[in-house]
Formats: C-alpha cells, sequence, structure tokens
C-alpha cells in the first residue's frame, strides 16, 4: 500500500478510499495489519523534537560581536581595578543571554501545546480471527494507523485525518485549522473538484477538530506528522523570522565600533611610543580609551528601554512575551491579519432582514432599526425564526446549538418570541434536519384552530429554512427570480444569507421525506442576512496604520464573498482603490504562479480567502523578500506557522489556542485590532529613544576619543586620567542617559512611514551629528586644556574634567527631542532626565571639592569663574545642538 501525503482522498468514493486504503468500508482494519502499518507510519503522534541541552542554548546567545566586545570589555575594567564596572557589564552580557535563551525555549513549548491538541482516545473497529468477528473497541488514538474504521460522536475530538464512510447531521468546528468561525456541515458524498481548499473538503475531517452535533465514521488516511495538523508542527518547527531590526544594527554597530575603537587605540600607543612616553602608562590609557570609546551601558539602556516598553504595553493589554519585539513592532511595514476573532468579533448575529410583502421582496431592513414585530409579515417570519431551529437552554440559561442557529433564536427571543411558549399553540410534530445535499431544514407545526385557514379542521404549517439558492427551487416559478436577485444583493454585502419560506396543508405525511416537501408550493416570507460583524475600532485602526505607512491585508480561510464584505466595512479595500487592489485572491491562485507573477499579485492585494497555513507562509516570505517587515495576527492553529514565520506574531489572548499564543511574540489580551496600533506607536516612541541614547553616548565618546588623540598633537599631556574617563562614564553615560527613557514620542510618529528595517542605527544623519558634535567637543575641551595649561593653572586638568562632563549634559538636553526645542512646553515632561543631570552636577562638585575625592581622583578645587567657565561651555554645546535641530526642521518642514 502506498499512501501518499498528496493524495486526494476527497475525490472518491467511500468504497473507491476503502479499496486505496486496503481496509474493509464496515468491518474495518484486520488486526493482522495494524502491527505492520504501526511500524510502517509509526505512532500518531506529533513529534516534539529531540529536547536540546539548556546549558549549551544558553552559550549560543554569545555569539554577537557587540556582546564580545563588551565581555573583552569586562575583562580590561577588571584588570584596571574597577570592579563594580566589572560586574555591571558582566550582568548586563548574562540579561542578553538569557533573553536570548528564553526567546529560543519557546519554540519547544510551541511543539508541545500542538501535541496537546491530539487526543487521547478513540473509538474503532477491527476484525478479528479468521471468522472476520470484529466489535467496537476503545484504544489509545496514538494507535491508531492508516485503514482504521473510527466512529465519531458530538464532542468528540478527531484523533487523525478521515475520510468519512457515513453521517448523520455531522458538523464540525475546524476554526482552529480554517479560521472558519461557523460549524462545517459534513457529507460523505465523493467531490469530483480537484484542488479543494482544505474548508470546501466537507468528506474529511481533521485531526484536532472537533464534532459539534450529529454522529458518523470515517475511515484513517493520515496519522502523526502526515496529518493536516502535523503539517503545521512541521511548519511551525521550521519557521524562524530571524534576527529582529535592533539586533541587526546592533551587531553592525558593534563590528563598526570594534574596528574603529582598534585603530585608534594602536595609532594612539604607537605614537606615544615613539615619542618616549611610559610604555604601561601609555598602554593603560589606550585600555582606558577602548573602555571609554565602547558604550556598555548601551545594552543596559535597550534592555531597561524594553522592558519599561513592554510593562507600558502590557498595561495596554499588549503582553509582550520577547522584549525584542517590542523594538520590532516600530519597523513594521505590513499587517497580515486573519478575519475571525480579529477583525470580527467571532460571534454570528443577525444583521439585516428583507421582508416579504405582497409584491415581493422590496422591504430591507437593519436588524438594529427593527421595531415593528406587530406587522402580519415581519411576524410571519419572526415565529419561523423562533420555530425553526434546534437550540437548547442549558441550566444556566445559555441557549446551546449551531452559532447560525442561536443567532435566530436569540434575534427572536429578543422581539418576544420564545420558541418554547410558540410551540404551546403551534407544536412541532416533524422534522426534515438540514442535510449537505439539500441545504435547508424543515419544520412541521399542528396549527391551532383560527390560525392559518379558516374552518375547525385543524392545517400543519411547513416551514422551511436554509441557503437562499436552495429554497428557492420550492418557490413558484414566477418568483424565483425576483428572490435570487435578493440573496445575491445581501451575499455582496459579505452576508450569510438564509431564505425562509411557508406553506399550509391540511395532509402532512409523517415522518418527512424530501420527495414529500417538493411536492409543495411555498410561499417566501423573508431573508435573513448573518454576519460575524467586525469590531467596532477596527475601520479607525487601519485608516491609523495607513496613515503610518502600514499596510494592512487579510488572510482568511473563509469564503471570499465574505472576506470581501468584512474588508469594505473596515477600510481594507474601498471603491477608490484600483481594481486590482479590490480583488480577492483565493490561497489555490498562488500555488501555481511563478515567482515574478507572484510578486505583483502580493503587492496588489489586500485580502487573500480559503488560504491555508503554507499559502499563508509563501505569502509572509515573499513580502519579507521584498523588504518588508511583517507582523501577522491569528489565534487558530492554522496560524501557528505564520505567526512564527513572520518577523513579529501577534496572537488573541482571549479568543487564541495555546498553539497561537506559544508561537508568537506578543499577544493581545483584549484581542483588538486596535491595540496593535498601541503597541506600534510605543514601538517606534522606544526606537526612537534608543537612538537617541546612541546619539548621545557615541557623541560624548567620540569627543573623549578626540579629546585624547589629539592633545598630544598641541603639545599638551594627557587631558584625563584613567579614572576621570571611568568617572565620565558613569555619571553622564549612567542616569542622564538612562533617563532618555522616559522621552514622549515625537509630534509625527504615527503619520510617517516606518523606519526600513534593514537601515543602520546610525542612518537618517546620526552618524553625522556624532561627527561633528564630537569635533566641537574635542575643539572645546583641548582649547580649554591649552588655555589653562600654558597659562600655568595647577587646575587645567581639573577645569577639562569638569568641562567634558558639563559639555556632555548639555549636549543630553539638547537631543531630548528631534523637532521640540528645549523652550518648548514639553520641557518638563521627562522629570527624572531633569533630575538626574541635577544629580550629576552634584556629583561633580563633590569631586572637585570634597579633599578626600580630591586625592582619589586628583583634582583641585576650582574658582566660581572656572566652575562658569566650564557651565558656559556646555550652553554653547547646547546652543549648537538647537541650531541644527532648527536647520534640519526647516528642511523636513517640520516647522
Amino acid at each position: 500500500m502506498d499512501l501518499k501525503a498528496e493524495r486526494s482522498y476527497f475525490e472518491g468514493s467511500p468504497e473507491q478510499v476503502a479499496t486505496l486504503l486496503e481496509t474493509d468500508l464496515v468491518l474495518g482494519l484486520p488486526l493482522d495489519q495494524v502491527s505492520e502499518r504501526a511500524k510502517t507510519y509509526g505512532p500518531n503522534a506529533l513529534k516534539v523534537g529531540d529536547r536540546k541541552n539548556p546549558f549549551l542554548m544558553f552559550l549560543k546567545q554569545f555569539k554577537d560581536l557587540l556582546i564580545l566586545i563588551l565581555i573583552a570589555a569586562a575583562l580590561v575594567t577588571a584588570l584596571l581595578g574597577e570592579t563594580t564596572d566589572f560586574f555591571v557589564i558582566l550582568g548586563i552580557v548574562i540579561l542578553n543571554g538569557l533573553l536570548g535563551f528564553f526567546q529560543e525555549y519557546r519554540t519547544e513549548k510551541t511543539m508541545q501545546s500542538l501535541a496537546k491538541l491530539t487526543p487521547q482516545k478513540a473509538l474503532v473497529q477491527r476484525q478479528s480471527g479468521k471468522t472476520k468477528s470484529h466489535e467496537k473497541q476503545i484504544i489509545s488514538a496514538a494507535d491508531l494507523v492508516p485503514g482504521d474504521l473510527v466512529f465519531l460522536e458530538a464532542g468528540d475530538r478527531i484523533p487523525a485525518d478521515l475520510r468519512l464512510i457515513t453521517t448523520t447531521n455531522l458538523t464540525i468546528n475546524e476554526s482552529l485549522l480554517t479560521g472558519e468561525s461557523v460549524p462545517i456541515l459534513k457529507n460523505h458524498q465523493g467531490l469530483p473538484k480537484k484542488n479543494l481548499a482544505l474548508g470546501d473538503q466537507v468528506n474529511l475531517a481533521f485531526s484536532g477538530t472537533f464534532v459539534t452535533s450529529g454522529h458518523g465514521s470515517g475511515l484513517v488516511y493520515a496519522v502523526g506528522q502526515k496529518t493536516e495538523l502535523g503539517k503545521i508542527a512541521h511548519l511551525v518547527e521550521q519557521g524562524n523570522a530571524g534576527l529582529t531590526p535592533l539586533q541587526m544594527r546592533l551587531n553592525q554597530l558593534g563590528r563598526r565600533i570594534a574596528a574603529v575603537v582598534g585603530v585608534l587605540c594602536c595609532l594612539y600607543f604607537g605614537f606615544g611610543f615613539l615619542r618616549g612616553n611610559d610604555p604601561l602608562i601609555i598602554f593603560m590609557t589606550a585600555i582606558s580609551l577602548a573602555v571609554a570609546a565602547i558604550p556598555e551601558a548601551l545594552p543596559a539602556v535597550i534592555t531597561l528601554m524594553l522592558a519599561l516598553g513592554a510593562r507600558r504595553m502590557a498595561r495596554q493589554k499588549a503582553l509582550v512575551k520577547s522584549l525584542p519585539a517590542v523594538e520590532t513592532l516600530g519597523s513594521v511595514t505590513y499587517i497580515c491579519t486573519d478575519k475571525t476573532g480579529t477583525l470580527t468579533e467571532n460571534k454570528m448575529q443577525v444583521q439585516s432582514l428583507l421582508i416579504a410583502t405582497p409584491e415581493g421582496p422590496s422591504r430591507l431592513v437593519l436588524a438594529s432599526d427593527f421595531k415593528n414585530r406587530e406587522e402580519p409579515s415581519s411576524l410571519a417570519l419572526l415565529q419561523a425564526m423562533a420555530l425553526n431551529q434546534n437550540c437548547e437552554l442549558s441550566r444556566e440559561g445559555v441557549l446551546l446549538g449551531d452559532p447560525t442557529e442561536i443567532a435566530l433564536a436569540v434575534f427572536a427571543q429578543n422581539q418576544g418570541l420564545k420558541r418554547s411558549e410558540l410551540e404551546l399553540e403551534t407544536p412541532r410534530i416533524g422534522e426534515l434536519p438540514f442535510a449537505f445535499n439539500t441545504r435547508f431544514m424543515v419544520t412541521a407545526h399542528q396549527q391551532s384552530e383560527g390560525i392559518g385557514k379558516s374552518g375547525v379542521q385543524k392545517s400543519t404549517l411547513l416551514i422551511v429554512k436554509g441557503a437562499a439558492e436552495a429554497v428557492i427551487k420550492l418557490l413558484p416559478p414566477h418568483q424565483q427570480q425576483g428572490w435570487s436577485d435578493a440573496a445575491n444583493h445581501l451575499a455582496t454585502l459579505g452576508l450569510r444569507v438564509l431564505l425562509y419560506a411557508t406553506t399550509e396543508t391540511e395532509q402532512v405525511k409523517l415522518p418527512l421525506e424530501l420527495a414529500q416537501i417538493s411536492q409543495y408550493s411555498f410561499q417566501p416570507i423573508g431573508l435573513v442576512g448573518l454576519e460575524d460583524p467586525p469590531r467596532q475600532e477596527v475601520a479607525e485602526s487601519i485608516a491609523k496604520c495607513h496613515r503610518a505607512g502600514i499596510k494592512v491585508v487579510m488572510m482568511t480561510g473563509d469564503h471570499p464573498l465574505t472576506a470581501r464584505g468584512i474588508a469594505l466595512k473596515t477600510g481594507l479595500i474601498h471603491d477608490s482603490m484600483s481594481l486590482e487592489h479590490q480583488k480577492v485572491t483565493l490561497g489555490s491562485e498562488l500555488d501555481n504562479l511563478p515567482d515574478d507573477v507572484l510578486t505583483d499579485t502580493i503587492h496588489n492585494t489586500r485580502v487573500y480567502a480559503r488560504v491555508n497555513p503554507e499559502q499563508k507562509i509563501r505569502i509572509v516570505e515573499h513580502l519579507q523578500k521584498q523588504g518588508e517587515f511583517v507582523a501577522m495576527t491569528g489565534d487558530g492553529v492554522n496560524d501557528a506557522p505564520a505567526l512564527k514565520r513572520a518577523n513579529i506574531g501577534i496572537a488573541m489572548g482571549l479568543s487564541g489556542t495555546d498553539v497561537a499564543r506559544e508561537a508568537s511574540q506578543m499577544v493581545l489580551l483584549d484581542d483588538h485590532f486596535e491595540t496593535i496600533v498601541v503597541a506600534i506607536k510605543e514601538g517606534r516612541r522606544i526606537y526612537d529613544n534608543i537612538r537617541k541614547f546612541v546619539r548621545y553616548s557615541l557623541t560624548t565618546n567620540s569627543g573623549e576619543l578626540g579629546t585624547m588623540l589629539l592633545a598630544p598633537f598641541f603639545g599638551l599631556p594627557i587631558p584625563l586620567l584613567p579614572i576621570h574617563i571611568l568617572w565620565i562614564n558613569l555619571i553622564t553615560d549612567g542616569l542622564p542617559g538612562l533617563s532618555l527613557i522616559g522621552e514622549k514620542g515625537e509630534p509625527d510618529i504615527m503619520d510617517r512611514p516606518p523606519q526600513n528595517p534593514k537601515e543602520s542605527i546610525l542612518a537618517r544623519g546620526l552618524w553625522q551629528h556624532v561627527l561633528w558634535v564630537g569635533i566641537l567637543l574635542a575643539a572645546i575641551n583641548i582649547g580649554t586644556a591649552a588655555w589653562f595649561y600654558f597659562d600655568g593653572s595647577p587646575r587645567w586638568q581639573t577645569v577639562v574634567f569638569t568641562t567634558v562632563t558639563l559639555s556632555q549634559l548639555g549636549h543630553l538636553l539638547g537631543i531630548r527631542s528631534r523637532s521640540r526645542t528645549i523652550f518648548s512646553k514639553d520641557f518638563f515632561t521627562n522629570p527624572w532626565l531633569l533630575a538626574s543631570i541635577l544629580w550629576a552636577v552634584s556629583m561633580q562638585l563633590l569631586v572637585i571639592y570634597h579633599p578626600t575625592l580630591n586625592r582619589i581622583f586628583k583634582t583641585t578645587p576650582l574658582s566660581i569663574s572656572e566652575f562658569s567657565l566650564a557651565g558656559g561651555f556646555a550652553v554653547i554645546v547646547l546652543v549648537a545642538v538647537e541650531l541644527e535641530k532648527r536647520w534640519h526642521c526647516r528642511k523636513m518642514r517640520l516647522i
């Protein structure tokens, strides 16, 4: 037997499939073949992979160049005797390693969540002995093999992929695979059409889904990793979005810093050695320069910024599981969103009614505007909605049953019509259940005297409800076209359309049979349009995304008309768009497209329907190849592979499955699309603030490097001692630098396109700023040193030391905002920054004026004029940065 995973088991009849699987359609699989097939196909369980060594996973996180540089810096500080700095840097390195470790560990958790979806037991029938006796037995689901005959009842979770061979009103909820919120009515007939989407393969039942009503049986054709659930597990295991933009930018920055610092320190040592300076002093100073040039606080600041950002997001109902994902949101250029439960409420409800009049279907009423139920035509439709359904009331007073029927019953109940009360006068005496081949349901009700036809003889009321195209065939010929046009109009709005019709008869044969129903002439009483409505905030949130330069596309397993209707209501597509952008693309259309055509299709498409997990991944990967940075939202198992493969996966916390939540980097605790927009805004703010710290840290470090490297060329001794450099880094890069975390977002933060994920962190003028302000700082420092040194002042080194410190704080005040000046109303919005500057100045005063610290830091108390001069240089730096900001804003037309 050759069972191929790609074989279309839905094409043949049950007899043909049984022949293919070499099993018996009635008796089941012979016992002597079970063990053989178990060896061939393995257990019916998902592989969760070999457990990785946690220690090796942890060590793997220290391969980044910037991390290696920091480790080297930690060792150097230890050699210099700065044990505090050594432990701080080492703590930063370990913290970053732990973050990467937990991110990788999450993959294993995802696989374990998938494995939990596999049922533990299954009811099967197998042949035993030469007499082919058989009996039903409960076995472990892991022991199922291809060819097994499995029986299903309401409430069962499907244990393997099955080809159904008998069905009785069997409906299965497949939302975790297809995204469709409505249970699928199954049948066992062969489907001649090839290449059907998963949601259209109605004679198959898939592992992990569950039976909502009815019963049936099926033959196992795929187990374990070969099932649709197993394929998803494989995709999840393979999927990996790679490095985040911030990680890529920091790696690039680390390489550049390492190269520049290495060259400059070697030049400094070589030049000092040639000048005859003490080699040990020159070496220690060169090492101090290296420590000064490396922004060792950068990982700590970034980690703290991301952690505080994650905390803010959590308060706004966005739970971030991976800290790098906080910043990643700021780079998002595409949001690929699921429909059901993400854009919609995942709850069917009546949206509109088209009530019959003597002239035909002429009066369309929105459900929200429905008031006059006393009209005979309205009352007839409401009574039919209440009577023709099989919902049951639980002990808690909650309606149970098919979601569509619940929506119909709730609407009628809200108008004061309950099935239990109506059946006291018109009891149900018969029913023809909904079936796949008829696509309608008929109920028979005995009418009391005076209702319906006049006379003493009681009549029977027949109510039919079903798909409009099916019920229309029961109407008089002259009415069919009008009701067909009306139903099609509602369908184009993305509604699920049901047609109600009734007839009265004095003679009815029970039980009801299809042949009997087709003999009656039914009169239409109305159309009902149902929908899973879009969430209220979605349209505005999508509009915000568009203003922020983010494209939003829908990827759903649902019907194309339904997808298009929701897209229109949420603003994903609109009439002013080109026809290419308004087109709904089916997943099957993508399968055979060459890459060049696929590129154009994906570029133009805003709505995808009937897509499976593989197609979702293909869309995401193709967008990534085009340089897009993709966020993927979803709640079902079918979304998990794409959630894992996207640059950032966003799962629904309320309606989402465990698998989706494990595969994602962020979970929406309220399932609101608006929360994604809030998170993106926070991500952009955090990245802006990270750039501000990089701007500040690299500029001040370059100023220190320039001062130390250029001073000898002007005949000056070493301006700063190693302890001075370490102190400056401590009090200026410490709390003052960290306080940039609290800066508000720029005014245009959500009115500008996202930053290019591939751009350097030094892009958009940052490296030019580092260069020219670094030169300005070095010039001020060297000028101050020359002025006081050649003037014979014994305090020249203390003056330079103070000038460097205060000038850096002046620079900090200037870079708080890209567009707002220091004199704007937002000056006091970050009290932590102002407090940290006061703290840094206070610490510098202690070092200058405290006798004990004078001995430790080799400083001398300054006069008021000398200290004021150092403060004046800080003001010069601040004014220079403000002038640069003003010039930049005029250039960008921001002011």
